[in-house]
C-alpha cells in the first residue's frame, strides 16, 4: 500500500514526501512551496514511479544561477515516470539544464500528460518548460503562459533534445520563448534537436519566439565600474568629514556625481526626471536600460525603505541595478546604524535574497518591483560615516 501524504507539511517535506512515494492524498490543495533540496541529483537521480493525479503544486521557487540541473527533479533516472502534475507560477533559474519538471531527463524516463503554467525559466544555456535536457520521452504534455529565456538553447517544452528522444504530441501556448544574443538557439518546442531524437506531432500557438535579441541592461561590468567610482568618492568624504559638516543631501550628492561624469564624460545627471519623479542620480546606457542611485541622510530606520520605495517609483521594465547611498552626519553610534542595515533591507516588501557585497559598509540584495513581480532588480547599498564631533 502507498505511503499517503499528510496535510501538515513544511514545503521541502511535503516535496520530500510526494517524490517517495508518487502519492499525493486528498485534499491537499495548492502546496506553496521556496527554494528547496531536490529529490533527484546529477550522481543519483530520481528513479521513482510519480503520479501527481491531477493536482497542482503553485510558488515553486528553485533559483540556483550558478547551478546545473534545476527543476522540481534535477534529474530523472532511466525508470522514472512522471505524469498527471500541475505546476503553476514557478521561477527557475540555472545556468544550465533548466526545467520546471525536470532539469535532465536520462533516455528510458517519461514525462506525461503534465502541464506547466504561467512560469518563468532562465537559464544561461539549455532550458526548456517541461525539462532543460531530454534524453527520454516528453509527451502530452501542456504549456500555457510564462517566460522561457536563455542565452543559449531554450525550447517551449525541452531546451535540447539528445539520443533517442522522444519529444510529441506536446501543446505550447502563449508563451514567449526568448533568446539572447546572437548565438542563441530557439524553437518553439525544443532548442536544439540532435542525433536520433523525434519531434513530432507538437503544436505552437500564439507563443512569441525572439531570437538573437540584445541585452538592454546595465552590464554587469559596467555595473560594477559605477559603484567602484562611487565607493572611492565617498571613501575620500569619509577622510575627510570636517569639510562636509555644512553640506546637505544636494551637496553630497553632486559631489558624487560630479566625480563620476570625471569617468563618465557627463553622462551622470541629478534632477532627471524619470517615470514618477526626478533622480538624485541617472547613467544611461545607450537610451535604454540607466543606473539610478538615491542618495539620503540618516535620520533614523525608516530612510532605507523610503529610499527604496523612491527608486522603485524611477524604474521602468529595462532598468534592472541601482543603488541608494546613505550619510550619517548625525550619529555619533554610527556602529549601530551599520548593524541594523542588512535586516531593514531584508524585511523591505519583495526582498528575495542578499548577494555578497565584497566591501565592509556595503550591501547587495535583490527585490522584486511592487508592480511587476517578474521585474528583478538589484540594490546596492552603501553608508559613508561623514560624522564630526563638534
Amino acid at each position: 500500500m502507498k505511503k499517503k501524504i499528510s496535510r501538515k507539511k513544511t514545503a521541502k517535506g511535503l516535496v520530500s514526501e510526494l517524490a517517495s512515494s508518487g502519492e499525493i492524498s486528498p485534499p491537499v490543495s495548492k502546496p506553496k512551496l521556496e527554494s528547496f533540496n531536490h529529490k533527484g541529483v546529477v550522481v543519483t537521480p530520481y528513479n521513482g514511479k510519480f503520479d501527481g493525479k491531477g493536482h497542482k503544486i503553485t510558488g515553486l521557487k528553485s533559483k540556483f544561477p550558478g547551478l546545473d540541473n534545476i527543476g522540481l527533479f534535477a534529474r530523472l533516472g532511466p525508470n522514472a515516470v512522471v505524469k498527471n502534475l500541475c505546476i503553476e507560477g514557478a521561477e527557475v533559474e540555472g545556468r544550465s539544464k533548466v526545467g520546471v519538471i525536470a532539469g535532465q531527463i536520462d533516455e528510458g524516463a517519461q514525462i506525461i500528460n503534465c502541464k506547466v503554467n504561467g512560469s518563468l525559466i532562465t537559464a544561461e544555456d539549455v532550458a526548456g518548460a517541461i525539462t532543460g535536457d531530454s534524453r527520454g520521452e516528453v509527451a502530452g504534455n501542456y504549456v500555457i503562459g510564462g517566460n522561457i529565456k536563455s542565452n543559449g538553447k531554450a525550447g517551449g517544452v525541452s531546451g535540447m533534445t539528445h539520443g533517442k528522444s522522444k519529444i510529441r504530441n506536446n501543446q505550447v501556448i502563449n508563451t514567449e520563448i526568448v533568446g539572447i544574443g546572437a548565438g542563441s538557439n530557439v524553437e518553439g518546442i525544443a532548442g536544439e534537436v540532435r542525433d536520433e531524437s523525434l519531434v513530432e506531432n507538437n503544436q505552437v500557438i500564439n507563443c512569441k519566439i525572439k531570437k538573437g535579441v540584445t541585452s538592454e541592461v546595465i552590464e554587469p561590468d559596467d555595473y560594477e565600474d559605477i559603484l567602484k567610482a562611487i565607493r572611492n568618492s565617498g571613501l575620500s568624504l569619509e577622510q575627510s568629514p570636517n569639510d562636509c559638516k555644512e553640506l546637505g543631501e544636494e551637496a553630497l550628492r553632486n559631489l558624487i556625481r560630479t566625480n563620476l561624469n570625471t569617468k563618465y564624460e557627463g553622462l551622470a545627471t541629478a534632477e532627471t526626471f524619470r517615470k514618477k519623479g526626478k533622480t538624485d542620480i541617472l547613467i544611461l546606457k545607450d537610451d535604454k536600460a540607466s543606473f539610478i542611485a538615491e542618495c539620503k541622510i540618516w535620520t533614523g530606520d525608516k530612510v532605507v525603505h523610503e529610499a527604496i520605495d523612491q527608486l522603485f517609483g524611477y524604474l521602468i521594465w529595462r532598468d534592472c541595478k541601482a543603488s541608494v547611498i546613505l550619510f550619517n552626519k548625525h550619529n555619533a553610534s554610527f556602529m549601530k546604524i551599520k548593524d541594523k542595515i542588512k535586516g531593514l533591507l531584508e524585511s523591505y516588501t519583495g526582498y528575495i535574497k542578499t548577494l555578497d557585497s565584497e566591501h565592509g559598509g556595503e550591501w547587495r540584495c535583490k527585490y522584486h518591483s511592487p508592480e511587476d513581480i517578474n521585474h528583478e532588480v538589484i540594490i546596492h547599498v552603501f553608508l559613508f560615516n561623514l560624522y564630526c564631533k563638534k
